[in-house]
């Protein structure tokens, strides 16, 4: 037998240093062969992403590529000790570090996926109003995942190490509710402004009417929804109030329906009563921007044949609405004039 046979089948740890070998270069290979999938799963992921236009797929090229290097050494290394077959006291611990390591990337993984996410809002649309509610939202995700994750790997090692984690979990949980309890009208407000996000009631720059109150979305965030009302003011209402108020959204309006009442005398004759309908209409489909909906008889009121007088003007900006509705109504009065139609006193 030659030195290196002797040095090959020399043991350490119950095992041949033959068998060492072997366990190293499955380790090398494992590591190829990570790099290998990951460089391909990464390769067809550009490909399918070049088809499609959302972000998604462009995170995970990004988490993937940024798959810390110590999780591919430890999952390689933990292939080759699987063959060596080491003492179980010795495998516990190694179990226990790669599980540690695992959920460390993973941890790490996420958080490159949520950042690449922030980072990307805006970008596509730059003059997008919802980029720093969104990016607010998202942060907030994140520090939800990580929490999450981070309490997932403390029980998983200290279940590991033979600690019963029953009564950790439960209070977890009872501190968990309690503090849920302490902070509800926060964690209201923030559920509410996820709500807001989803839903999209409204964005930044949208003029709403909510409790009375009018004016324009200046900022959405966690907690609170701030509004620069036609008085100049700054009102800030929480999230919670506005989910559960009745919100009109001002800016989405196509047009502003108006209805008006006259009354003409009794004494009126009555074709010229009959008249009066056709009058109007004609009347306000002369103007621009303005639809005729209808004019009938609605009361007979004491003064006089009431009549009402439905239209909508083309605009959303209440101040056009204003000076539209102050034509209609000099028009009403100068053909009324002309016509010698008395108006009810």
């Amino acid at each position: 037998m030659n030195s290196l046979q002797i040095y090959l089948s020399s043991v350490f740890i119950n095992d041949s240093v033959f068998i060492y070998m072997i366990a190293l270069g499955i380790a090398i290979g494992t590591a190829l062969l990570l790099k290998i999938v990951q460089l391909f799963v990464v390769a067809r992921i550009k490909r399918l992403a070049g088809k499609t236009k959302n972000n998604i797929d462009d995170a995970i090229i990004h988490t993937l590529t940024h798959v810390n290097k110590s999780c591919y050494i430890v999952l390689s290394l933990y292939a080759g000790v699987w063959y060596v077959n080491p003492p179980a006291s010795i495998m516990r611990w190694i179990n226990m570090l790669v599980l540690l390591v695992l959920i460390i990337s993973i941890a790490n993984a996420c958080g490159h996926f949520i950042d690449f996410l922030i980072g990307s809002v805006g970008k596509n649309n730059p003059k997008e109003k919802n980029a720093a509610h969104r990016k607010s939202i998202m942060r907030v995700m994140k520090g939800i995942v990580m929490v999450g994750v981070w309490s997932l790997a403390v029980v998983l090692v200290l279940s590991n190490l033979g600690i019963n984690i029953s009564a950790i979990i439960t209070g977890l949980g009872i501190g968990g509710i309690a503090v849920a309890l302490a902070i509800k009208n926060i964690l209201g407000d923030i559920f509410s402004s996820f709500s807001i996000l989803i839903d999209k009631p409204f964005i930044v720059g949208d003029k709403i009417m909510v409790e009375g109150e009018v004016g324009i979305v200046q900022y959405i965030g966690l907690k609170t929804t701030r509004i620069k009302t036609i008085r100049g003011e700054e009102l800030v209402i929480a999230n919670q109030k506005i989910t559960n108020a009745n919100v009109h959204n001002l800016t989405r309006m196509t047009d502003r329906a108006d209805t008006q009442k006259i009354v003409v005398e009794y004494t009126t004759a009555q074709k010229k009563v009959d008249a009066i309908p056709q009058l109007i209409e004609d009347s306000i489909n002369s103007m621009d921007g303005v639809e005729y909906r209808r004019c009938v008889i609605s009361s007979l009121a004491k003064n006089g044949i009431e009549f009402e007088i439905s239209y909508s003007i083309k605009s959303k900006d209440i101040d056009t609405f204003k000076r539209k509705r102050h034509e209609i109504l000099k028009e009403i009065i100068a053909l009324f004039l002309k016509k010698k139609i008395n108006l009810g006193a």
